[in-house]
């Protein structure tokens, strides 16, 4: 089982496997399961994940067999690219940072989304969209 809300490394590793599953029935194409995060996810997964800086052993992480690729906040992905480069190889060989990529929407953020609905109780939330915060509710998405 896996959780859709889950933050877990491991959890987002069995959605990947579970959709890459649900989506092998209708296709002979070969699937491949990937986890997709932003900059900012990925960072805090990093920062939270380190256990110890002279072992650098990065709990979750280091138990993963799928791929992830990284999509930079900004166009200039220098910060991100130097924090693969410290994670240790065996972990950062399974780690793609999205070349070229540059967030279309750059004051958009989960974070910032989460923050404005975990503040609200309502109907709504201080910058998100009605429509968006309807499928939030409604799916229970983003619940402690």
């Amino acid at each position: 089982g896996y959780s859709r809300n889950s933050q877990r490394w491991a959890d987002r590793e069995a959605l990947a496997h579970a959709l890459v599953g649900d989506m092998a029935a209708a296709t002979t194409d070969v699937l491949v399961p990937v986890i997709l995060c932003g900059e900012d996810s990925f960072m805090k997964a990093l920062k939270g994940s380190t256990r110890d800086k002279t072992t650098r052993h990065f709990i979750g992480l280091a138990e993963l067999d799928t791929s992830i690729i990284v999509f930079p906040r900004s166009p200039s992905a220098e910060a991100l690219k130097n924090a693969v480069d410290e994670v240790p190889p065996r972990i950062r060989r399974r780690v793609s940072v999205a070349e070229g990529y540059s967030d279309p929407h750059p004051g958009l953020s989960s974070s910032r989304i989460r923050a404005a609905i975990a503040e609200s109780s309502g109907l709504e939330a201080p910058g998100v969209d009605h429509s968006l915060l309807a499928f939030i509710r409604e799916r229970k998405l983003y619940q402690q």
